[in-house]
């Protein structure tokens, strides 16, 4: 396996370099035994600018081959110089360089974080640095608006996350900086019950509204420092009787128009009413 670095500056190569190399070598078989050994999964680094770039064409600047046998003295020095290399294949890389483009991109999550029973993540996931530089050739460039961190599951937790995290690979990419450091606060909560009085919108002057019932429950989530800084007086229910008008029917809908920011989810029950509508005695024909 070969890896491959030093590539021209503001360059990108757009070809597809070859994986891994085919060596002939010569050495004391017990060399060869311990490489094998040791260190057969453990690419060569293969420097480019030990090489000499020729022209494909003459009248082509993007098109480019070097010589594998260049880089033969520094594949030597990683076999620690104990064995002799024969024969090297390919005997050629071939490149296509285009002018590298850059962009600034934000840092999306990919991390999923479950929280302990009766814990919740406060807020979203916040990376420092929110946005990260990517390179490479325009015709990817443009098309990427965005980046994702490695995927990360983390289950259980109870206190809050600050740590570090890679940004996911991009073939042909190159991403600065490749790592974040993200933080996540961690809360336990509780829930609780608030009784609300629905109001009434759009209702006419000449008829009355009775609901059925004129109440409904909100039970919050809410982080158990907060309990006392929730109140009845944050919230708006209402019915609205244009709802009505456009679905006649026996039930209208409830809806919660405003809630403390400071609750996590909330849900309510009934989530329809039912209703009796009665005309008012002065508005009667």
């Amino acid at each position: 396996k070969v890896s491959y670095y030093n590539f021209p500056r503001n360059k990108s190569n757009i070809s597809e370099l070859p994986k891994n190399f085919t060596v002939s070598v010569k050495a004391y078989g017990y060399e060869i035994f311990k490489y094998q050994l040791k260190r057969k999964f453990v690419p060569l680094k293969i420097d480019l600018n030990a090489g000499k770039f020729t022209r494909l064409f003459d009248n082509d600047t993007t098109q480019f081959y070097v010589l594998t046998k260049e880089f033969k003295d520094q594949i030597e020095s990683q076999f620690q110089g104990k064995m002799q290399i024969e024969v090297l294949k390919p005997d050629s890389l071939y490149f296509h360089f285009v002018t590298q483009k850059h962009k600034k991109v934000p840092v999306e999550s990919a991390i999923t974080i479950n929280p302990a029973h009766q814990y919740i993540v406060k807020g979203d996931i916040i990376f420092i640095p929110d946005s990260v530089t990517i390179a490479g050739p325009s015709i990817f460039i443009d098309t990427i608006d965005k980046v994702f961190t490695e995927k990360l599951v983390i289950n259980n937790e109870k206190t809050s996350i600050n740590q570090e995290i890679k940004i996911a690979r991009i073939n042909g990419i190159d991403i600065s900086p490749d790592k974040v450091i993200f933080s996540a606060e961690i809360v336990e909560y509780t829930e609780v019950a608030i009784k609300l009085q629905l109001k009434e919108l759009n209702v006419p002057d000449s008829i009355v509204l009775h609901l059925f019932p004129s109440t409904i429950t909100v039970y919050c989530k809410v982080g158990i420092n907060s309990i006392d800084k929730i109140d009845a007086s944050d919230f708006f229910a209402v019915i609205d009787y244009n709802s009505i008008k456009e679905n006649m029917g026996e039930e209208i809908p409830v809806k919660i128009i405003t809630y403390p920011s400071n609750i996590y989810s909330f849900y309510f029950t009934p989530e329809f009413v039912q209703y009796i509508i009665e005309k008012k005695e002065d508005y009667s024909r």
